[in-house]
């Protein structure tokens, strides 16, 4: 079923769509998001242990943790799915960093690290050399590998240090809502409703709205902004979509 709503949480994507706007919307890069926060509960530390989870997973592999032909593909990856082992996707890399990884991103908040302290030790660790010994088939493999995983490793501690140091500050919590431009009002009703888009590169909102006349437009909103720019040409427009490099919209309308 699509969601109707004209305005949803990130949790509304994967929960049935309810008949009245819900205010306070959650903008993000899905691909990063902990599953608790798309639930909507509230975020502490230990979601952006689960963000910085995916960002090593995919520094490491050259791939995200988690994929999916939409939005709401991605969403539900994220609440349902393990992204596939390091050991896996990248063999080179050491096992014990496998484990930091997996742990970052597990589903249950109290299951991963505590704090960004608890992985940057880790990782430092590794770093180190405090990994378990090779086993004699992972002693052949070439130096060149070796010392890619290093300076990866490297990055690694790097970026972690850095979620120390964001994490030593509380952070406020944001709130916002989308509304529609002055004059108009959210399409609602079926067939011609669809819900709000964020573009793939996350700067952008695209949705359709009626004027007071009764006519349709799409609108794009930068999501830095609270101003709302119509597209000519795009009357009765329905479901929009992006295209992969956020550069083009598509959408569906009703023939007459």
């Amino acid at each position: 079923m699509t969601p109707s709503t004209p305005t949803m949480t990130i949790a509304e994507l994967s929960s049935p769509a309810k008949a009245l706007t819900q205010r306070g919307t959650v903008v993000g890069t899905f691909q990063y998001i902990a599953p608790e926060v798309l639930q909507g509960t509230e975020a502490d530390a230990r979601s952006d242990i689960f963000s910085l989870g995916c960002v090593l997973y995919e520094l490491v592999s050259g791939q995200r943790a988690f994929e999916g032909k939409s939005q709401l593909g991605v969403l539900t990856s994220i609440l349902e799915k393990d992204p596939e082992p390091l050991s896996k996707v990248r063999p080179t890399s050491p096992a014990a960093l496998d484990h930091v990884v997996k742990t970052c991103l597990e589903k249950n908040p109290e299951e991963r690290f505590q704090t960004a302290l608890d992985v940057k030790l880790q990782l430092r660790w590794i770093a180190d050399g405090g990994a378990p010994a090779e086993k004699p088939r992972e002693k052949a493999m070439s130096r060149a590998a070796w010392l890619v995983a290093g300076l990866a490793i490297l990055a690694i501690v790097s970026i972690a240090g850095y979620f120390l140091v964001f994490n030593s500050h509380s952070s406020p919590v944001v709130q916002s809502s989308i509304l529609p431009p002055d004059g108009t009002s959210f399409v609602t009703t079926v067939p011609g409703s669809g819900p709000p888009i964020i573009s793939p590169d996350g700067t952008r909102l695209a949705f359709t709205a009626r004027d007071d006349k009764g006519k349709i437009l799409l609108y794009v909103r930068q999501l830095n902004s609270t101003a709302s720019t119509p597209l000519p040409g795009t009357e009765d427009a329905m479901y929009p979509f992006w295209s992969p490099e956020s550069r083009e919209i598509g959408f569906s309308f009703q023939a007459s």
